[in-house]
């Protein structure tokens, strides 16, 4: 009896609930992709960019940014 409440109910019940929500999420996201590579590339390189001026440029108050600068 505590097999089937512990195991099937609990174990079971939480890795296939997780696997739903995970194919839920991956339906949702999949409508993004388009399939096209070079904008794909493009939009890489875009957000490579804002990322490295977010470091970069952000107002630290001279403090060094990620630990990394000095």
């Amino acid at each position: 009896m505590l097999w089937k409440t512990a195991d099937v109910a609990g174990i079971d019940g939480a890795v296939n609930g997780i696997a739903a929500g995970i194919t839920a999420i991956g339906d949702g996201v999949r409508h993004t992709q388009s399939g096209k590579h070079a904008q794909l590339r493009v939009w890489v390189v875009v957000g490579a960019l804002v990322v490295m001026a977010i470091i970069f440029f952000w107002p630290s108050g001279g403090k060094p940014v990620l630990g990394m600068l000095r």
